[in-house]
C-alpha cells in the first residue's frame, strides 16, 4: 500500500516530525534535497548545464540545497531565486546564506542560456491560488519552452497539491521526485501528466509517522491485495461463491457476455445470467461455462430474478439492460427485500434508473451492501450535479454522497476513485486511456462481483482489489494490443495472466 497525501497532511506530518520526533526542518531538507541531486547525478555527467530555479519558500530552500550539493559535486549549475528577500521563508534564508558563505553567486531571472537541465524549486504544496505574478509565469515559460530536462521538486509548480488543477499555469516536468508519500495532485489528471515519472523518496520520515498523523489517501502497489485471492485447496466452485449477472436486452448482448466473462475469469465458482434469450444464445456459444435462466416471459420474470438472489453470493444488474419499463420491472424486482448479507453490484443503465425514479433510491437504502460504479456522467445524474463541478470537488462531494448512501461507490474516470463512509479514499494508479472503450465498465462489474462472490474479503476490500486488477490487465491488454485498438474484451482474456502473476506474491 502506499500512502497519498493532501497538502495540508504532509505539512502536518512533517510538523509532527520536527516537533515530537526532533528532527530538525534542515535534516529532512538536506536529506530531500540529496535524493534530488543523486537522482540528477545518476543520469548527467559533470559536463551539462544546469539551472535550478527557486521561489522564496521552503520548496525554493530545497531547490538552493539541491544546487548547493550539485555545485559542491563539480558541476556547472546557474541558481535563479524569484521573488523578494523579505518574502523568504526561515529555511529559504538559512539556505541563501550558506549559498553565500560558498561564494555563489545567484540570478533573479533565467539567463539566456542553452541549458541541458532544469530543476524547478519555484513552489512545493502550499500553492493554493492561481499564478499571477509575472516573473514567475515567464519562467515557467522559460522552463516549458526549453528542450532542456526537467526536475520538478516535490510537486511540478503551478499544480495543485489536493487536485492536480493548473492554477494558471504550470511547469511541464520530465521528472517529478517528491518526498515522504505521493501528494494527492500527482495522482489526478492534469497533474500525473505534468508530472511526468514519479518518484516517492523516503528523507527520514517513516510510514509510523504518517499512521500517527493520518492521511485521507492511499493506492496500491501492483502486488498489493494478492494475499486476498488465496484459494481453499480444500473447495468447491460453491465455495468459490456465485454471481447472478442480470444484463443486456434485444438490443444490446455484449454487455451481458463481457460481465459474466470478467466474473467467471476472475476465479468466482459458477456465473447464472438472467436475460432474454437472443443474448442468452451468444452466451452458450461464448460461454459454454455459464448457467442461463431467460426472463423473456414476463409473467415468470420476477420469480425467476427472486430464485436467483436466493441462490447467489452477489448480484451485478445494469450492464446493457436499457432504461425501460422492462428493465425498470428488473431492478425494481432486485431492490424489493433484496437479502441481507448478500452483495448488489449495480451498473450502468442501473444506476441511470435510480437516478431517475425516487421510489428504486429509496429502495437502495435497505441494501446493507450496495456497491455503484458510475462513470462521471453516471455520477452527474445520480447526484444531479454537473459533471464539472464532480470533477474538480470529487472528495467533497463524495463525502456527503456516501454520508446517505450506505454503499461503496467506484468512480470512474481518467483515475477512478473509490469512496466508502469512515474509509479513506483509494486512489486507483493504474490503468492507461485505452481503457477507455465501450464495455469496459461492464468487464469492471463482473470482475467486482466475483472478487466479493469468492470470499476472504469483504465488500470494500473486494471492490478495491477489482479496480486494481481490472487495471493492471487493462495496462497488460495494452502492451499486447497498443492503447489505440484495446477492446474490453482484452482486458476479459488479459486478466488470468494478472492473476497468475498475483500468485507468485502469495
Amino acid at each position: 500500500m502506499r500512502y497519498i497525501a493532501t497538502g495540508s497532511e504532509i505539512k502536518e506530518i512533517e510538523k509532527y516530525v520536527i516537533d515530537e520526533i526532533g528532527i530538525l526542518s534542515l535534516v529532512l531538507m538536506e536529506r530531500a534535497a540529496l535524493s534530488v541531486s543523486e537522482q540528477i547525478k545518476q543520469h548527467f555527467t559533470k559536463k551539462v548545464k544546469i539551472c535550478v530555479v527557486c521561489g522564496s519558500g521552503n520548496n525554493g530552500a530545497d531547490g538552493v540545497a539541491i544546487a548547493r550539493q550539485l555545485t559542491e559535486a563539480s558541476y556547472k549549475v546557474d541558481v535563479v531565486v524569484l521573488g523578494k528577500e523579505d518574502k523568504f521563508s526561515c529555511e529559504m534564508k538559512t539556505q541563501m546564506q550558506i549559498l553565500k558563505n560558498q561564494g555563489v553567486s545567484c540570478f533573479h531571472k533565467i539567463p539566456d542560456k542553452d541549458y541541458d537541465c532544469f530543476v524547478d524549486a519555484i513552489f512545493g504544496v502550499g500553492l493554493t491560488r492561481e499564478i499571477t505574478d509575472t516573473e514567475i509565469l515567464d519562467a515557467i515559460d522559460t522552463i516549458n519552452s526549453s528542450d532542456a530536462y526537467t526536475y520538478s521538486v516535490d510537486i511540478p509548480s503551478g499544480i495543485h497539491t489536493d487536485t492536480g488543477c493548473v492554477m494558471g499555469r504550470a511547469v511541464k516536468a520530465d521528472e517529478t521526485i517528491t518526498f515522504t508519500c505521493e501528494k494527492v495532485g500527482l495522482c489526478l489528471y492534469p497533474g500525473k501528466e505534468y508530472a511526468g515519472r514519479i518518484y516517492t523518496k523516503n528523507i527520514g520520515i517513516g510510514n509510523s509517522d504518517i499512521e500517527k498523523v493520518g492521511v485521507t489517501h492511499y493506492g496500491y502497489k501492483e502486488k498489493d491485495g494478492a494475499v486476498l485471492l488465496t484459494r481453499n485447496a480444500d473447495g468447491n466452485k460453491g465455495t468459490f461463491g456465485k454471481v447472478a449477472v442480470i444484463a443486456g436486452n434485444n438490443e444490446i448482448s455484449g454487455a451481458a457476455v463481457l460481465c459474466a466473462g470478467a466474473v467467471m475469469k476472475s476465479g468466482a465458482g459458477i456465473v447464472k445470467v438472467l436475460s432474454n434469450d437472443k443474448t442468452l444464445d451468444i452466451i452458450r456459444k461464448t460461454l459454454p461455462e455459464a448457467m442461463v435462466q431467460s426472463l423473456d416471459d414476463e409473467m415468470s420474470m420476477a420469480e425467476q430474478i427472486k430464485k436467483a438472489i436466493k441462490w447467489a453470493d452477489s448480484v451485478v444488474i445494469g450492464p446493457g439492460i436499457g432504461t425501460d419499463d422492462l428493465a425498470y420491472s428488473k431492478l425494481l424486482t432486485v431492490l424489493k427485500d433484496f437479502p441481507e448479507g448478500k452483495c448488489l453490484i449495480v451498473d450502468a443503465d442501473g444506476i441511470n434508473l435510480i437516478a431517475g425514479y425516487d421510489e428504486l433510491k429509496e429502495l437502495t437504502y435497505k441494501v446493507n451492501k450496495l456497491v455503484y460504479t458510475p462513470h462521471m456522467l453516471e455520477l452527474s445524474r445520480f447526484t444531479g450535479i454537473a459533471t464539472d463541478r464532480l470533477k474538480a470537488e470529487l472528495d467533497v462531494i463524495m463525502a456527503e454522497v456516501v454520508a446517505k448512501n450506505n454503499a461503496v461507490f467506484v468512480c470512474k474516470d481518467s483515475v477512478t476513485r473509490v469512496y466508502k463512509k469512515e474509509k479513506s479514499i483509494f486512489i486507483n494508479r493504474f490503468g492507461n486511456s485505452g481503457m477507455a472503450t465501450a464495455g469496459s465498465g461492464d468487464v469492471l462489474s463482473g470482475i467486482i462481483a466475483g472478487m466479493i462472490a469468492r470470499g476472504g474479503m469483504n465488500l470494500y476490500e473486494g471492490t478495491v482489489l477489482g479496480v486494481h486488477l481490472h487495471s493492471l490487465a487493462g495496462d497488460l491488454a495494452a502492451l499486447e494490443h497498443g492503447k489505440n485498438s484495446l477492446l474490453a474484451g482484452d482486458i476479459v482474456e488479459a486478466l488470468p495472466k494478472v492473476l497468475k502473476k498475483m500468485e507468485e506474491f502469495f
